[in-house]
This record gives C-alpha cells, structure tokens and sequence, in this order.
C-alpha cells in the first residue's frame, strides 16, 4: 500500500508581504499542477505570530489551510495539527503556571533551586485551562479545520494505514526562555506511545519545536523514547530552517526532518515536504520542495546535500534487518502478485492509468478520430469546454471534426450548488458549469451541420465521474468531491469494453468498468425529461442564480432556434435529484449506488403499491374501490366514483408529462362523498380519498386545497372532576376564554365552531371514563395570502400550472419546482402546528387534570412530500382513531385489522380509514327534475367554465354551478349521509356491511356536552341536568 503526506510548518498568518502572497499563491498551484495529492496532511505549529489571533486572522488563516487541503485531495478529518508557541496568548497569569513546572523566574530569566513539578494529567489541565485565553484562537482554528475540540494532549491517532503521534511541545512555551527549556518527556506521552505497534503501519511523530530545543537532561530520554516505541520518523518545525538531524542516541538512528515556512522574512527559508512511503517495501521517500525567489516557483530542491535531486530515500530502519527477506522472497512474492493484479486489470478492462497530461492528449486525440456518437460527462467539464486554444480544450476537435454525428453532455445541474438569490461572483461552481454552456450555445452551435446534434443533461449530483465514450473505449477519472478548486479527482483511466458474449466469467461482464458505467450514463439518460423551449413562461421572478442561469440558456436557443442560426439540434434534459430517491433508487442495480453515494438510500420511497384484503379477498385490487358496491353503495358514490377515475387517468398523465416512470392513484375511503368546496370538486377531488402520485419533478395538485385537519382525544376519569358538575367543568364561558386568551396572548387562531369542527365532551360506554374530543384544522394557513387554499392573489396564484387532455374540459390544477417544494414544506409543518394548537387547548381545559392517553391524528394534509389526505385517515394497524358520525350521534374509537386490504407509503404499510360517514347529495332537492331510480345514473363533468351534474336518462337535465373560491353547496344540495336512519347500528360494524374495512371498535364514545358551529357558540348538554 502506498501511502503520501505532506508536510508543512510555521505559516505565520501575520505576515502579508507581497512576497510571502505570492509564496502561498504558488505553494497551492504547485501542489495542485505537480498532482502533490496527499492521504494526510502535517501541520507542526506557528500558524499566527506572536499570539495574534483576532477572528480576522483565524479566518485568513483558516480560508488558506482549506485551500491547501483542497489542492492536495485531502478530507479535512485527515489534517493533523500541533500548537506552536506563537500560537498562544503570552501573559503574567501564564508565566505564573510555568514557573510551576519550570522553576524559572520569567521576569530574570534565572533558575530557581526548587524541585520542578512533572507534567502530568492535571499539569496539562492547568496549563489548557488555566490561563484560558492562552490556546484561544489556535482552539478555534482547530475546530475550524478538523472540527474536533483542541484538548492540548499528546494524542496517538491510528489510521488504516498508519499511525500519528501528535506532540503538543508547547505546553511549556511562551516565554524568550523557551529554548533548552521545554518538556515533554512525561506519564500523558508514554501511555500515548504504549498505543504504538511494531507492525506493518508507518509511525509518525510531528512536533512544534525539534529535540534540540527540549532539556539537555531530557533529549537522551526522549530520543530513545520514540525507539523504544516504534517510531520511524519525525517531522518538526519552528526554526525555519531546512534539516535533517539524526537522533545520535538512538540505534537505529532516527531521522527528524525540519522544514521552514510559506514565507518571506529575513531568516526563514520557505519549504515542505512531500513524503511517500510504500508499506510493501518499507521505503519512504521525501521530497523536499523550496522556494526559488528568482524565478518565483516552488521547485524539488538541488541545493541541498542531504536530498538528491530533491528526494532522500531510506527502508525505514525498523525493517532494514529484513531487507535481505525483502530484496528475494518478497520481491519474487510481489512480483507474482503484480502479474496477477495485471490479469485481473485486463478482465475487468481496464487497460492503464494514466498522467494527467496524457490523459488529457488522449481524449482530443481520440474525439478528433471519433465517428458517430460520443458520451462526455463530468461536473463542469469547464477546461474542456474553455474557448482557449490550449491543450485542455475539446472545442475545436469538436467543431472540425464533421463525423461526429450526436454528442450526449452531462454536467451537475448548477441548482446542487443555489442555496440563495444573491448574485455570485468568481469562480464559483454555477460560473464554470455556465463556460461550457456558454462555448456551447454562443461558439459551437456556428459549426453543427443539419445530421448533428448535441443533447445536454442536468444531472442532480456532485459527484459525476469524468466520463468520455468514444467506440469502445472510456477514459474515466473518478471524482470522490467536488469543491470550488476542484482537485479531488483521482487517477485516470482508460478502460474497453467487455463483450458480452465474451466467454469470461458473467460476474467479470457486468462488473467490467466500460460496462458498468455505460449502463449508468445510460439509466440517467433514460430518465431524464426533455426541457420544453418557449417563449414566455419562464419568470424572472425572485429566481436564485441557478435559476436565472437555467432561464437564459433556454431563451438562448429559442431565440436560436427561432432565427434559424441553428442548423443541427441542441435539446436540453433535466433529471430531478427525488426521481433518483423515489424511482432509480427502487430499481436501479445495485452496482449503480456507489456512483451516487450522497444520496441517502434510506430516503427512496414507494408510493400507492397495493396489498389485498387477506381475508375474504373482495378488495382484491385498486379497481374494487370504484365499485360502489364495495363501499357504502349510494347513489352519491355512483355518480362521484367514475368522476374520480377521470381524475386519476389526468393526474396520471399530469405526472407523466415530466416523469415518463412516475405514476399517480387515487384511493376513495369507505365515505367518499361531496365536498361543501365547488372548487374542490370541479378540479377532481372529493372529500374520503387518498391522492397518491410518484414523480421525480417536484409536483402537488392544489386544487385538492390542503389544509390540515386533526381529530384529538384526550381520556380522563369521572374523579378527576373532583366533584364538580360537568357544566362546571366545560362550559361557554370556560371555551370562549381559553379561545380569546390563544388569539390575543398566544398568538393562535381556532376553528373549532366553524363548518363541521368541534369541541365534545364525551363519555365511554365500556369505561366510564370521559373523553375531551376536538376536531379542527389550522385556520391560519386556510383563507390567507400565506396559506395553501387556491385562494385569487395568495402567494402561488400566478404559478398555477395547467394540465388538459385534447377535447376534454376537465383539468388538473398544479404546482411544480421549487413552489410545489415550498408548499410541501408549509403543509408538512402544519400537522405538528395543529397537534400543538389542540394540546394546549386541551390543557387549558384541563389544569391539573392529568389524561390517562391523548391522541392526535390527521385526516386532511399530506402525510407524505408525495400523498394527500382529504378527508380520511393514513393510519398503522396498531393506531386507534375516532370516527365521528353525525351532530348527536356517538363517536367510535376503531383500530384496524391486518386482514383489510392496505397501501405502502414510504416502505410502511398504511390503513385508509374513514373518519366520518361523508355527505351525500340530496336527492329531494333534485325530486322535482329526477326520478328516484335515474338519480344513480347522474353524470358529473366542466362545460364552458362550469361545474355541471347532468342527467339523460328520462329526458335531460342539466344543473350548473360557478367555479369560484367562494362557491359552496348549501345544505339543501348536500348534508351529512344517516347511516342509521333504515338499518340501526349492529353493535359491530359501523358502516354495516361492507368489505371495505375491517377492524375493531375500541371504545363507543357518547355525547356529553358539544361546542360547535351548529350550537351557535353556546354549550349544548345531553344528559339531562348537566345544562344549569
């Protein structure tokens, strides 16, 4: 295993000179254009001078480390940091905990004869914490930058690879009597060192300050201290000078190397270094790079003797009594394990790996030569696409070479990377994604002829492998990040493609590198939506900078398509980041999810899969609940079942218009009955349904008008009233109160007397126990400019999207993108906001009552970003919720059975539980027109802007109502359906005989004392005497 750090010391962030900017602008593009990629990263102390650690420094300082990890293509938690003695606040308190444990007087500078303290755990304590502002602002750029506390210990850090013994020889300093003077020699060091083993890992030590700078008495022991422990190397700083010293004490005779720092200054000689170590042969080589003032570069050093051309190489001396071992049986033994690792590389296609550059000469060369399609992908593909005329760019062996005959182009869609509608500047990620559609749309376009074409695809991730398909090859880099310098990347390849009807092993074919990732590329072309290119419809309106850039790069080939400057095609695709969490995710082959690995495979979703009644098998099927013979059987649900199957044909092609694999369904509950709303039901929704859809463009129906609506109880027993008389407990007075002290204190708005909301007191028939019920929705977001009703001129009522199929007047009312994602947002958040609204209102009733249970559960709202429940519950089979009936009549507490027929949301199986009997339509207001037994036969349909119930079988006839916010249909048209007025309640199944639902009655709940629209404010008593 090969394993590469680098190593750096003393940036000193104080210093600002011309000279030392430039040094630390070319350290960054040094590692970067030398490919100085690195496991790990060594930084031994001094990042501030002189103590000087004010935030603006921190964040300088830290901006610049961040930079050189990015460069280096190294994950910050792989940074390991020591404090220098300018990197803490110098001060009397200080000097005064050093005195301690030096004996030195720091005002003379002169030894006292007093025996001097160890440094033990509770001397680290004292000396971190003591003096707190000491290690201050180098704690806050540690956290900053590894995101850990600074705790001030020694620390041993194992890696997979190798160790890190981290030597904090500050501890002591601070002083102009540092030198000589320092220690670390102590008990926290060696149970440190004890962590150490004498295995095949490399051992590392890093220290601020270098041996020579520790006691006299102390070096001899410290030196054999890393012997005796196994340490290989140790690198140190704070002399800006470059070394090597040998530790003379030591058998093997370690090596500490020092280097300088990223600076210019009088003394200090800029250098690092850049070290590999290969745990197969035991050879480490550093690299030492310095800086070269005249011609301003960071170079390998040839000035120095102890580095050949730069480099000093060694077995480490832990191993050179094997090496005899090494130079036969384990070179014969490596040297079979290469050819067997070349076999296996040839298998699997790939055929090399190559340097950046050649990498970058062999795709032009192969795109020049390239005939009929070629594949490009990458998170930008900027330096391909850059108009320059260098040797990174594919422009012109794009544009000249005429045998191309379609290019597919994937690139991050720049919306991964908006978080805000300020405007950018600089090199930003959106910026360099837009230079490549930029070449493309103002540059290459001029050179398409009428057989060529260019697909562009927005793909939802970072992480997007450099990809070129030409024939039967791929040139691949990897791409493990993607940060604003973009040097993560890994070495490239380039691989063939594996026959499939190659007799090589099956496992070989379908993991082979060109197969696995053309089938990838594949899949995100497959599922990708065409963007539509038009004139208007695309709002500038409060757009965020990905926004805005998506928007002019369509109205930019528009206006090229229009004027006819386009001979080819140019089409644009767009993927949605939730197609690949709620489709891809469910049925891509696993090999595809390492390729996508920042998205959270637990997130992917199934929506509307149906699960057959177990028991007697009549609800076998999503189609046996549009038999109204299989729900309540009224005339009601014969004229709205067919209504609702158009509705769920057109929300189904609304879906498919941006999601070919999305789906959407629509469950009606045993009630599905007539709204109050018109609006409601001329855009296809009735009241007891389910709306399920399944799409990768964030979409919501709003004609559905979401709310929430919520049914609580809350149990309490008979003694709890301690005596009092229910009208005591729970009376108009009592209710209004509580109502005017939410509005006008607490801020909330209630709805329990308006529509069929309510309060009600109740009591259990198998108990005796009473149960608080209230039933209500959030006021708050119902008839407001911020809420969720299509209400004219609230916040979305200019985004309403349309969907119509030719020759049909109905129509599916939507929202999409980021205002269906906003929408979602505010609908999910409001079935917690009611859950509260009910609790605190019940505990107001309450006081020091104390329920034995409380229960709140939801039958309007979206129980999912992809479901709506309008007017039913979407419940577990463990849940008991109450099913209210008629004003007067008992409540039931049921809990479903897992024999009844189900869904799957979210991977969890789901009840669709009535949560009333619904309203039915009245036929004695229609007696006159319609008779009795054509009522069932009425038809339900949009004419001319109306909603109209039309019926043809004796005659016609036609009744038409306005589609208006504010139309409702009034109680003579619709009321609540008596489904006990011919067949009284059987004891066990409410809605008598029906296959619908099955289950069981908990507790019957009896009326006790109501508070409703339908009391006009008053409290309305049933049994008798509980009124005075």
């Amino acid at each position: 295993m090969i394993v590469k750090w680098l190593d750096f010391s003393d940036l000193h962030f104080e210093y600002t000179n011309v000279d030392t900017v430039n040094i630390r602008d070319n350290l960054l593009s040094t590692i970067s254009d030398k490919e100085l990629d690195a496991d790990f990263i060594l930084m031994c102390g001094d990042f501030f001078y002189q103590g000087k650690t004010d935030e603006s420094r921190i964040k300088a300082c830290g901006d610049y480390i961040h930079k050189i990890i990015s460069s280096a293509g190294c994950d910050k938690s792989s940074v390991y940091m020591t404090p220098g003695n300018h990197d803490l606040v110098r001060s009397n308190e200080r000097n005064h905990l050093l005195s301690y444990y030096t004996n030195i007087n720091y005002e003379t500078g002169k030894k006292k004869t007093e025996v001097e303290h160890e440094l033990d755990a509770n001397a680290f304590k004292n000396l971190n914490n003591g003096s707190p502002d000491s290690f201050l602002g180098y704690a806050k750029l540690y956290k900053k930058i590894t995101g850990k506390v600074f705790k001030g210990n020694h620390e041993c850090i194992e890696k997979d690879s190798y160790r890190i013994l981290n030597i904090n020889t500050s501890i002591l300093a601070g002083s102009a009597y540092d030198e000589g003077n320092l220690s670390v020699y102590c008990g926290p060091l060696l149970e440190e060192c004890k962590k150490i083993k004498n295995d095949d890992k490399i051992n590392i030590a890093f220290m601020h300050h270098g041996v020579e700078f520790l006691k006299k008495t102390e070096r001899r022991k410290f030196e054999q201290l890393m012997e005796s422990h196994y340490i290989d190397i140790v690198f140190s700083g704070h002399s800006h000078d470059i070394g090597i010293r040998t530790y003379d004490h030591t058998g093997n005779r370690m090596r500490q190397f020092t280097c300088g720092g990223p600076l210019k200054d009088g003394y200090n000689k800029p250098s690092f270094y850049y070290c590999i170590y290969d745990s197969d042969t035991h050879e480490l080589k550093c690299y030492l790079y310095t800086y070269n003032d005249e011609i301003q570069d960071w170079n390998l050093a040839n000035t120095e003797r102890a580095f050949k051309d730069g480099k000093c190489s060694f077995i480490l001396p832990r191993f050179q009594k094997k090496s005899k071992y090494f130079d036969t049986t384990r070179d014969r033994e490596l040297d079979g394990r290469k050819n067997l690792q070349d076999d296996y590389l040839k298998q699997f296609g790939i055929v090399a790996a190559l340097p950046l550059k050649e990498f970058i000469r062999k795709r032009n060369v192969m795109i020049q030569n390239a005939k009929g399609n070629i594949i490009l992908a990458g998170q930008s593909l900027e330096n391909a696409f850059d108009i320059r005329e260098d040797n990174e760019s594919i422009v012109n062996s794009i544009k000249h070479n005429k045998n191309i005959k379609n290019i597919d182009i994937f690139l991050t869609d720049p919306i991964m990377f908006d978080s805000a509608t300020e405007v950018e500047v600089g090199d930003t990620p959106i910026s360099r994604i837009g230079t490549t559609m930029h070449t493309i749309l103002y540059d290459i376009y001029k050179e398409l002829e009428k057989d060529q074409s260019i697909n562009i695809y927005f793909i939802p991730l970072v992480q997007l492998d450099h990809m070129v398909f030409v024939d039967d090859l791929l040139l691949l880099r990897h791409t493990l990040l993607w940060t604003n310098d973009s040097h993560y990347k890994a070495t490239p390849l380039i691989c063939k493609r594996i026959d499939k009807n190659s007799t090589l092993d099956r496992i070989i074919v379908n993991s082979a590198m060109y197969n696995v990732y053309a089938e990838y590329i594949n899949r995100l072309k497959t599922d990708s939506m065409v963007i539509e290119i038009k004139q208007y419809g695309n709002s500038a309106k409060n757009e965020t900078k990905a926004k805005k850039s998506h928007r002019e790069w369509r109205e930019r080939l528009y206006y090229l398509r229009k004027s006819k400057k386009l001979k080819g095609q140019i089409i644009m695709h767009k993927l949605y980041r939730s197609q690949l969490i709620s489709d891809l995710h469910s049925t891509w082959d696993p090999r595809f999810r390492s390729f996508s690995a920042e998205i959270n495979w637990g997130d992917e979703g199934e929506s509307g899969f149906f699960n057959p009644d177990k028991l007697d098998g009549k609800i076998d099927s999503p189609d046996k609940l549009y038999d109204a013979s299989n729900l309540l059987n009224d005339d009601t649900q014969k004229i709205l079942l067919p209504y609702i199957k158009e509705t769920e044909h057109l929300l189904n092609g609304m879906v498919k218009r941006y999601d070919k694999c999305g789906e959407a369904h629509i469950f009606p509950s045993l009630d599905v009955g007539f709204p109050n709303n018109i609006l409601r039901l001329a855009g296809g929704f009735a009241t007891g349904m389910l709306v399920v859809w399944k799409s990768g463009t964030p979409l919501v129906p709003v004609d559905t008008t979401v709310n929430v609506c919520s049914s609580s109880y809350y149990e309490f027993d008979e003694s709890a009233l301690k005596g009092r008389k229910v009208s005591d407990f729970f009376n108009q007075k009592i209710i209004q109160n509580i109502i005017n002290k939410g509005s006008v204190k607490e801020g909330l708005a209630f709805s329990f007397n308006t529509g069929n909301h309510f309060i009600l007191l109740s009591k259990s028939r198998n108990t005796g126990h009473y149960f608080l019920v209230l039933h209500s929705s959030a006021k708050q977001y119902k008839d407001t400019y911020l809420g969720l009703y299509p209400k004219p001129h609230n916040w979305y009522s200019n985004l309403i999207k349309t969907y119509q199929e030719k020759g049909s007047d109905r129509y599916i009312h939507y929202l999409k993108d980021d205002e269906a994602l906003r929408f979602i947002s505010i609908a999910r958040s409001l079935n917690e906001q009611n859950r509260d609204i009910h609790n605190w209102f019940a505990s107001e009733i309450f006081g020091d009552i104390k329920p034995i249970q409380q229960k709140t559960y939801h039958h309007y709202g979206m129980p999912t970003d992809y479901s709506i429940a309008i007017g039913t519950y979407v419940v577990d089979e463990r849940d008991v919720v109450p099913i209210f009936s008629r004003e007067g009549y008992p409540i039931f507490l049921f809990r479903p059975s897992s024999n009844m027929w189900s869904i799957v949301l979210e991977g969890k199986t789901k009840y669709i539980i009535p949560h009333g009997w619904g309203q039915e339509l009245r036929y004695d207001y229609f007696a006159k027109q319609i008779q009795k037994e054509d009522f069932k036969n009425g038809k339900l349909s949009i004419k001319n802007g109306k909603f109209v119930l039309s019926n043809s079988q004796h005659g016609y006839y036609e009744k038409k109502f306005d589609i208006d916010y504010s139309a409702r249909f009034n109680k003579k048209q619709v009321g609540v359906r008596d489904l006990y007025k011919t067949d009284k309640f059987d004891g066990k199944n409410i809605f008598g005989d029906t296959p619908y639902i099955k289950g069981t009655i908990e507790e019957i709940l009896d009326p006790v004392a109501l508070f409703s629209s339908d009391t006009e404010g008053a409290v309305k008593y049933y049994v008798s005497g509980e009124e005075n």
